[in-house]
């Protein structure tokens, strides 16, 4: 793809913006430049296309760092949004650089972008007789986020750094909202992880409906001054999906809560936070009006860690077709293998009611070589009704190979051509 991208590597800082700040933008450039800091940034315009939309892409991938411009504009921008996104499952430090009041922008931002930027410190450029000073604070932080990623990379990325898509500014030790106006929802949270202790020390498992109920009754009038009952029930998905209820009989044990709060029930709340901004994140990057959703995709060897790969294998799961589709050909492209979970969130797409769906299904569990789709495959190719689904349970099963995969290709085609010889027969007497 060409590009005016600098040299990948040596890209420091990529700045998304609305381009209605984009005086201020030019002179934060300058000033970053001017302090040795190798800088990119859109000055073309998005209306250049979508081959320009991927040189943005690209650039978020390849830079150490994200720096964010936030105002009022950019905060109700779409493409701003999508860079944001994309920046957070890249695991780029995230600076946050606000010209008006915090709250202000808080007010007009969409709750997953809320989610993402208020545990972060921002830095303000709303003053202008501070302006000077908090330029000095922005290249601080810059070059200490490069310190840490020259480090990190040194260190050929230790596991533990990558098991978990949490940026690096989020503390493990926050919670979900930090605002003085918010104390109220924290207290409201609190009150929601004494019930989990209370009742745990009289049962093991919890119905989920008794789980929501609860959730709903100490957190719901809180929540409801923070988010849309949409989003209320989307943070329920998430906990269902992330507590794996459905795998136990529409329960939460202790021991899933255990596992999902690391043991620590205490830290239930930040854990949701870190489970909620990483699927909104992950959604943001790849639905279908995603303007990073194709540099997302190409760069995947680039940003693939488990956590990576478990967020996409959640995917697998959404309400929408077109996101379920894009997911498993995601995770095509890692050539994910020996992954029993995400396996298994692969066969169960087979049986999807989108034939788009089916297909994409087929096609990664070929790439993955994944040996226990096999029988499901072999059903598919022989009964599906569209042939494209068909099609590509055949490539799967060749992809595949071994001997389970390799008879049933041979029985089935022996019996096909035995039925167009039966018919050519019958047709000629």
């Amino acid at each position: 793809m060409a590009s005016n991208v600098p040299e990948h590597k040596h890209l420091d800082v990529m700045i998304s913006y609305s381009r209605v700040n984009q005086n201020v933008m030019r002179k934060l450039k300058d000033f970053l430049i001017e302090n040795g800091l190798k800088v990119w940034v859109d000055e073309i315009g998005l209306e250049a296309g979508s081959e320009f939309l991927n040189i943005i892409g690209q650039a978020i991938v390849d830079a150490k760092a994200f720096l964010i411009i936030l105002s009022k504009n950019s905060a109700t921008s779409k493409y701003c949004r999508d860079e944001l996104a994309l920046a957070y499952i890249s695991n780029k430090p995230i600076i946050p650089v606000a010209l008006e009041k915090k709250s202000e922008i808080l007010s007009v931002l969409e709750f997953g972008m809320k989610l993402t930027l208020a545990s972060m410190e921002w830095i303000s450029l709303a003053d202008d007789m501070q302006f000077d000073q908090q330029l000095s604070k922005i290249i601080a932080a810059v070059n200490t986020f490069i310190g840490d990623t020259d480090v990190s990379e040194h260190n050929n990325n230790s596991v533990k750094s990558q098991d978990r898509l949490v940026n690096r500014q989020i503390s493990k030790h926050k919670k979900l909202f930090h605002d003085h106006e918010e104390k109220d929802f924290i207290r409201a949270g609190e009150k929601f992880i004494e019930f989990l202790k209370d009742y745990y020390r009289m049962e093991d498992t919890i119905p989920w409906t008794l789980f929501e109920q609860k959730f709903y009754e100490i957190n719901g009038p809180e929540l409801e001054k923070l988010c849309s009952f949409d989003n209320e029930g989307w943070l329920l998905g998430v906990l269902y999906r992330e507590l794996e209820v459905l795998e136990a009989n529409e329960n939460v044990t202790k021991q899933q809560l255990l596992a999902f709060t690391d043991n620590n029930i205490d830290i239930f709340w930040e854990n949701v936070e870190e489970q909620a901004i990483q699927s909104y994140a992950m959604r943001e990057v790849f639905n279908m009006d995603s303007s990073v959703r194709i540099p997302a995709i190409m760069n995947l060897s680039k940003i693939k860690s488990p956590a990576v790969m478990e967020a996409l294998s959640d995917l697998l799961t959404d309400k929408d077709p077109n996101i379920r589709s894009v997911a498993a050909i995601s995770l095509g492209r890692l050539g994910v293998q020996n992954n029993l979970r995400i396996t298994r969130r692969l066969i169960n797409l087979l049986n999807d009611s989108d034939r788009l769906v089916r297909e994409a299904g087929c096609l990664a569990l070929g790439h993955m070589k994944a040996q226990p789709a096999v029988r499901k495959l072999v059903k598919l190719w022989r009964n599906d009704t569209i042939s494209h689904v068909r099609e590509a349970a055949q490539c799967a099963l060749k992809r595949i190979g071994g001997e389970e995969a390799e008879k049933a290709l041979h029985i089935t085609k022996v019996l096909t051509e035995e039925i167009r010889a039966l018919t050519t027969k019958n047709n000629t007497n």
